[in-house]
């Protein structure tokens, strides 16, 4: 038998190559190494750094909510996020490209292109999620979705320690001046993203998924607090969600404050990058086998305490110590960093999708990515104060507002967790 003609192998493979595509493209356009040390070559802006730390969950959260309302009425989605998605991830050849043959201009202009890039990226993501999410809920059995996640995570992150390397190669060569060295890496992030959207094509989605009446905006905002009541278990988790959100506030500063303060090479950054990816894969393992065994819930606890962990040890680092004892600290940094981020996705998306009815998925996506948006400008905020001088009163806000979002992860209770009939348990000759 063709294993690759059986929707259980076809799908779990595609779907698995997939994430480890797109995994591997968001570490040449990463919006904690990568985007950051580009917005500070061309500004110096710690307010416009703070601005791109902020694209993530507060783009993702508007358009989030309304595709997934929106969503509830689809019966297959895989039209959608391949349509969709092509808009945000195809987008990054227009900026790589630009980078590497358009001869420098004001730097405004370079600053705004960044930001629109980086924005309309995250924006279209966000209407992906909820598709998606669903798609994959169907998919693949509660069983072995952490598992699944881990497998995906620790191949990606694999791969993405080579990808570091090469960053670290591309920055090196002297024949690549900036910003080709940058247009280069962000044209390696782009061409992943392709084969992405190409994976997403060849996807097989054969069990339809059930549907529900959408919402007017106008319902749909006048809702919103019935739809939380309606499910404490997850309104809890959101709470945990916002406040760790809140904690990012020091995301894209921890490499600025290596370069600025510490005078850390920027041939370092591919090193800070395969060990923020070294972190996710060690996270991937933990929170994925912590999460099958023992439950999600248990997990975002976890991830709730790892969350305070970076900034911790970016205030225990000083001038007093030696350079290679200042090095090493900041691997641990970003190693924490990666494990960290590990856990934010996968965990709280599975236990949202344990908790949460298949027609009804699709609208808590979007709840769960709302949640993120007033949370999403703490690095703006972290940005405003940085540039006045104190990166150290915001590593203390990080690690505060994360040891609050620990509190609300104490009490969640275990997601009934039933084996569905999954359509990558169907098998076809």
């Amino acid at each position: 038998m063709n294993l690759f003609k059986n929707n259980h192998y076809r799908n779990y493979f595609l779907l698995m190559m997939e994430g480890i595509c797109f995994s591997i493209g968001i570490v040449f356009f990463d919006t904690s190494t990568i985007l950051p040390l580009l917005m500070n070559r061309f500004t110096d802006s710690s307010i416009l750094v703070g601005l791109l730390g902020m694209a993530p969950g507060f783009s993702m959260g508007f358009t989030a909510i309304l595709a997934g309302n929106y969503g509830r009425s689809l019966t297959y989605k895989k039209k959608f996020i391949v349509s969709v998605s092509s808009i945000g991830r195809l987008s990054l050849w227009f900026l790589g490209l630009m980078l590497i043959f358009v001869p420098l201009t004001h730097p405004t202009f370079w600053a705004l292109l960044i930001l629109i890039i980086q924005y309309n990226f995250w924006f279209v993501d966000g209407a992906v999620f909820t598709a998606w999410s669903d798609l994959f809920g169907k998919s693949i059995s509660d069983d072995v979705r952490g598992r699944f996640m881990s497998v995906m995570q620790i191949s990606s992150g694999i791969l993405a320690i080579f990808a570091g390397r090469l960053i670290s190669r591309i920055m090196g060569l002297e024949f690549l001046s900036f910003p080709q060295n940058y247009g280069v890496i962000i044209s390696i992030g782009a061409f992943f993203f392709t084969i992405s959207i190409i994976m997403f094509l060849m996807v097989r989605e054969k069990k339809p998924s059930s549907t529900s009446k959408t919402d007017s905006p106008r319902e749909l905002v006048r809702k919103l607090p019935a739809y939380f009541k309606k499910n404490k278990a997850f309104s809890r988790s959101m709470l945990t969600l916002f406040f760790c959100t809140l904690g990012t506030i020091a995301l894209p500063f921890f490499i600025t404050y290596a370069e600025n303060v510490f005078s850390l090479a920027e041939a370092e950054v591919g090193g800070f990058v395969s060990l923020r990816i070294v972190g996710r894969i060690g996270g991937a393992f933990l929170f994925g086998i912590l999460g099958d065994k023992l439950g999600h819930e248990q997990g975002i606890k976890v991830y709730a305490v790892s969350a305070a962990v970076p900034a911790l040890l970016t205030l225990a680092i000083n001038q007093s110590m030696s350079s290679r004892l200042i090095l090493f600290s900041f691997w641990a940094v970003f190693l924490a960093i990666g494990i960290m981020q590990a856990g934010a996705w996968m965990t709280f998306m599975n236990y949202m999708i344990d908790l949460v009815d298949s027609g009804e998925r699709t609208l808590f996506a979007g709840l769960f990515q709302l949640v993120r948006v007033p949370a999403s400008i703490a690095p703006f905020l972290g940005g405003l104060i940085v540039n006045q001088g104190s990166y150290v009163i915001v590593f203390v806000l990080s690690a505060v507002f994360s040891i609050i979002g620990a509190y609300f992860a104490y009490a969640l209770p275990a997601a009934e967790r039933t084996k569905v009939d999954t359509e990558l348990q169907q098998t076809s000759s």
